[in-house]
């Protein structure tokens, strides 16, 4: 299936209610955008600590070493009242 639109004046682009009724999005679904060479994927976005995982294994890092990461930005976030 092949739709296309324009991109708006600040960037946006309408999801036809078509192709989402269709995959049963809804207002509040969260969506990635994955870019393949010249390619743009949108997809249901995958929960932020499964993202954040494949992340760090692309990057090499440790499980260990992000529970230590977000254990000091919680830490940080509290001392100066900052969002968490």
């Amino acid at each position: 299936m092949s739709m296309t639109h324009e991109i708006y004046e600040r960037g946006q682009v309408v999801i036809p209610k078509y192709v989402r009724d269709l995959l049963g999005w809804r207002q509040g679904t969260a969506v990635s955008f994955v870019v393949e060479g010249e390619r743009v994927v949108l997809q249901k976005a995958e929960s932020t600590a499964h993202e954040l995982s494949q992340l760090a294994a692309e990057l090499g890092i440790k499980e260990k070493e992000i529970d230590s990461i977000v254990h000091d930005h919680a830490r940080y976030a509290k001392r100066f009242s900052l969002p968490k």
